[in-house]
C-alpha cells in the first residue's frame, strides 16, 4: 500500500472514530462504501488502534 493511500486511509478511519464510537466491523463497512475493499483486516487494525490512542490523547488535551 503506497504511504499516500495509507495516509488518506488512517484520515477516514479517525474521522470515522471522531464521529461516534466505532468497531472494526462498522469501519469495514464503511471504508467499503468508499470503495476501499480490498484493505487487509491487518491493515486496519493497525490504522484503527494507532488512530484511537491519538485520538484519546487529542479529547484528554482539550478536557
Amino acid at each position: 500500500m503506497s504511504e499516500m493511500l495509507k495516509g488518506l486511509l488512517e484520515g477516514i478511519i479517525l474521522q470515522k472514530i471522531a464521529w461516534s464510537e466505532t468497531y472494526g466491523y462498522e469501519i469495514t463497512h464503511f471504508l467499503s462504501k468508499l470503495g476501499f475493499t480490498d484493505i487487509s483486516e491487518g491493515t486496519l487494525y493497525r490504522a484503527t488502534t494507532t488512530r484511537k490512542k491519538q485520538l484519546l490523547q487529542v479529547n484528554k488535551r482539550l478536557r
